[in-house]
């Protein structure tokens, strides 16, 4: 009987990684951070953003929940102020998506929309008007940056607005504070927040700046 040289008996520290890795590999999706981490492995796009939002119809009213349906929004990296992928990219990122999903469950794959956020702030500053208002600017505009990307669909809260602006360093207090939206599907709520469509982005449409003396 011919016998052909086999492997030596798998420890017991190598079948735990082996299921460390079966556990961690994504063969189907089934949460919401599984369709994140697929969309952004698409071939050939580099996807910098991607938020799955399930129960979730783009074209229906903001409060109702769509059963087995789930939206995911993606955007491309790019140097641009308001980036947005193409029908191409989406293309590519639905049908990586598509291997993935379960047959029970619709995949809808949008760019965000980007609606515009007013703020009026009433400042306590010492320094001259010019570089107050430029430094407010400064600090607003990197608020509304970071959270581009990594809050796809949350409210502009005004707590974190000011807290924004009080960090600018010509500014002493902030005294007042009041956000507003004209978009269709944005509304401000009883604590003086944005809140936006799930699928939106928030960006800095206005800004205006009194300044009291101390």
């Amino acid at each position: 009987l011919h016998v052909v040289p086999g492997r030596d008996r798998e420890s017991v520290d190598g079948a735990v990684l082996r299921m460390q890795e079966i556990w961690t590999s994504t063969s189907r999706a089934a949460t919401e951070e599984d369709y994140e981490n697929i969309a952004k492995a698409t071939p050939g796009r580099r996807v910098a953003v991607a938020r799955a939002i399930p129960l979730y119809n783009p074209q229906s009213n903001l409060a109702e929940r769509t059963p087995a349906m789930l939206t995911l929004v993606v955007l491309p990296y790019s140097g641009r102020p308001f980036p947005m992928p193409d029908e191409r990219f989406l293309g590519c990122v639905r049908q990586q998506v598509e291997k993935y999903r379960p047959i029970c469950t619709e995949v809808r794959v949008i760019p965000p929309v980007y609606v515009g956020v007013s703020v009026r702030v009433d400042v306590i500053a010492r320094e001259r008007e010019e570089l107050v208002k430029e430094e407010v600017r400064r600090a607003l505009d990197k608020f509304f940056a970071v959270a581009r990307g990594e809050q796809v669909g949350r409210p502009v809260q005004e707590s974190a607005v000011i807290g924004a602006v009080g960090g600018a360093g010509s500014v002493l207090g902030v005294a007042g504070c009041t956000l507003g939206s004209t978009v269709a599907g944005c509304r401000v709520n009883k604590h003086g927040d944005v809140v936006i469509p799930r699928h939106a982005i928030a960006y800095l449409s206005a800004l205006e700046v009194h300044i009291f003396r101390q």
